[in-house]
């Protein structure tokens, strides 16, 4: 076991497992997560860099019909972070049960069942755009943009779903800033091809496409061969044994984050077709802005908990309870701290968020600024809700897990969603959100105190 001063010493191989096992304090256990807090917001941030492009050099509806589209793209990353949060934690108590080759094993088994759910994905996304984009909405004025949009991006699902995949992987194998150094590899080539794929090259809405599929890339393969290599004392692929039990396992012990990423779908579907009827096209514009804030400051919660659940998980599945108990406590504060933050920080920058998509001054930035500043609210308790979905997740209790993130994401937004604009208008669809998070928090402190016993916490 290693010192306070001699953990996060240069002298330790990144790959240890011993980066798991070990006393975490505030310091240490920050240090360990912030890699993946920063590639998860880095990577909320392919679609806003997109949007960003597409609303300044195109036009307002291509702006608008690229966040139609959104829901798409968030069912697809529900899907990844089911199977890689899930995966992870079979994958993190194997290694902290000291089974490693099982857990090399099951490695390989989860990343060919990705791989093959994300070629369904192209097929789907590929044959059914008209379908899809009707579904979601479309408008004679959106949907060629859509259009475009959907069926240059849907070729780059397995890419996604890997990328999703691989950065929970990197943590399990202890090495979380090799995940963020490649991932940022990524989000950087996405800025740059967007900007000459749109700017430059006037590719339009199929040029952003290309950009963040190729964005996609670059981790995707970096992912196969990292745990491709023969280093045997890490986390690596090994022949895979086809064990149904594991690929069910990975998606219940992941289906919290498969109901978030439902629900993002379900909400930014619901928001779009609600305001298309109160405010038009300019209505779905504002919602996507507010998107991408949510997307991005919510991923810093989520980016947390997938950095920490490792932690959880080893120490589970290595039988130690002091240990367990000082990390979920330490992650309670840093998310409640971060909630409080993150609200000031969106109400200071709520300006310049929306100036940098909409037109200062047109009825449509006034119209998201006000939205903005309202849905803002819901940050204050979200940490703590997805903290606590992913805490069960990590303690292989998907049902407990889901049923958190269902209370939290489908059940409460989408009866408060229906029920809030009908009573105040627009600004209903933006505090709809800020209320199914303060209820819930009710429900995340519950489970916690109810299950401490039964996991020793």
């Amino acid at each position: 076991m290693y010192s306070e001063n001699e953990k996060w010493s240069s002298e330790h191989d990144w790959g240890d497992d011993s980066w798991l096992d070990q006393d975490f304090k505030l310091r240490s256990l920050l240090l360990f997560t912030i890699p993946t807090v920063l590639l998860m917001m880095f990577s909320s941030l392919y679609s806003a860099v997109d949007g960003y492009f597409v609303a300044n050099f195109i036009n307002e509806n291509a702006f608008a019909s690229i966040n139609l589209v959104f829901p798409w793209t968030s069912f697809v990353i529900a899907i990844g972070l089911m199977i890689g949060t899930g995966g992870c934690a079979i994958l993190s108590r194997q290694m902290g049960e000291g089974n490693a080759e099982l857990a090399g094993r099951n490695l390989s088994l989860i990343t060919l069942f990705t791989i093959a759910v994300g070629l369904v994905l192209i097929f789907v996304g590929t044959v059914f755009t008209e379908q899809i984009i009707g579904f979601f909405g479309a408008t004679d004025i959106l949907a060629p943009y859509a259009s475009t949009y959907l069926r240059t991006l849907a070729p780059f699902a397995p890419l996604l779903l890997l990328l999703l995949s691989s950065q929970m992987f990197f943590i399990a194998d202890g090495r979380p800033y090799f995940g963020f150094m490649i991932g940022i590899v990524g989000g950087v080539t996405n800025m740059i091809l967007d900007f000459v794929f749109i700017a430059k090259m006037n590719m339009g809405v199929a040029g952003a496409a290309f950009a963040t599929g190729i964005g996609y890339t670059i981790p995707s393969i970096t992912f196969l061969l990292y745990f491709a290599r023969t280093k045997k004392k890490n986390l690596r692929f090994m022949l895979p044994k086809w064990n149904i039990k594991v690929l069910i396992q990975s998606c219940f012990f992941g289906s919290s984050q498969m109901v978030t990423g439902l629900a993002g779908t379900i909400t930014t579907f619901l928001f779009n077709i609600i305001i298309l009827g109160i405010s038009g096209e300019m209505g779905v514009a504002a919602v996507g802005v507010i998107m991408y804030a949510q997307y991005l400051f919510q991923s810093a919660f989520l980016g947390f908990s997938q950095g920490v659940s490792p932690i959880i998980s080893f120490n589970y599945g290595a039988n130690k309870p002091k240990r367990l108990r000082t990390v979920i406590k330490l992650s309670l504060l840093i998310n409640l701290t971060w909630g409080v933050v993150i609200y000031i920080l969106t109400l200071l920058g709520s300006d310049f968020i929306v100036c940098m998509y909409l037109t200062e001054g047109s009825a449509a930035y006034d119209l998201t600024l006000s939205g903005l500043r309202l849905f803002a609210l819901s940050f204050l308790p979200q940490g703590i809700n997805i903290f606590a979905s992913a805490l069960f997740t990590a303690l292989s209790n998907g049902k407990v897990a889901a049923i958190v993130s269902f209370i939290r994401t489908l059940f409460l937004i989408v009866l408060f969603v229906l029920i809030f604009p009908r009573i105040i208008g627009e600004n209903g669809i933006w505090l709809s959100v800020p209320f199914a998070e303060a209820v819930t928090i009710f429900v995340s402190i519950f489970v916690i105190s109810r299950y401490r016993i039964m996991y020793k916490y």
